[in-house]
């Protein structure tokens, strides 16, 4: 498979805008404050950069030294919180680019049969858990598999989970009278290497 094979899938495009939008709508709060962050950033280090001018001074009180001083690290431990809230954004986004790769979801959609004929249980069960979410079985024979939409976007499944919703009982098939249902546990992410 290739990115053209991958591009003529009908569910590709609207699966990546969906993920997209979805990326988006959560992280806009973030977007929307980072201009006041990075004001709130420059004026920091005005004062910062005034402070120092007033600490050069020989003829300094100690109380306003102190004082100055005081305020020199709360404004530090501020500046070092928005440097750090911003550069989390920024690697947000290069995460989601990096996870929304066409070269990597191929990756990961090419790697799926060499890892089920590699004669490893385990890591043929990890990966097979990405792509089925799970298999009710039924005494007349019935078998219903849900699949995972997001199977070959692993690393994004958590942007659609909503906290506070039980997703356990969502789309389950009516069980017959006498049979009871597992409670599938909720599975960790996982990064198995070679």
């Amino acid at each position: 498979m290739d990115v053209h094979a991958l591009n003529s899938f009908p569910w590709y495009q609207p699966l990546m805008a969906e993920v997209e939008q979805e990326y988006q709508r959560r992280t806009l709060e973030v977007v929307d404050r980072r201009p006041a962050l990075q004001s709130e950033l420059a004026e920091i280090q005005s004062k910062i950069k005034g402070w120092s001018e007033s600490l050069a001074k020989t003829t300094l009180s100690p109380v306003v030294r102190s004082a100055i001083e005081a305020d020199w690290d709360q404004a530090l431990n501020r500046r070092q919180a928005i440097e750090n809230l911003l550069a989390m954004h920024e690697r947000q986004l290069e995460w989601l680019q990096n996870q929304l790769a066409p070269e990597r979801i191929i990756e990961c959609l090419n790697r799926l049969d060499s890892v089920l004929g590699s004669n490893n249980p385990t890591q043929g069960n990890l990966e097979l858990s990405q792509h089925i979410v799970r298999i009710d079985c039924f005494s007349d024979g019935k078998v219903v598999m849900r699949t995972c939409k997001l199977g070959a976007l692993a690393g994004v499944g958590d942007l659609f989970r909503d906290e506070g919703v039980d997703q356990s009982g969502e789309d389950q098939a009516p069980m017959p009278e006498g049979f009871k249902r597992g409670t599938p546990r909720r599975r960790q992410r996982l990064k198995v290497d070679d």
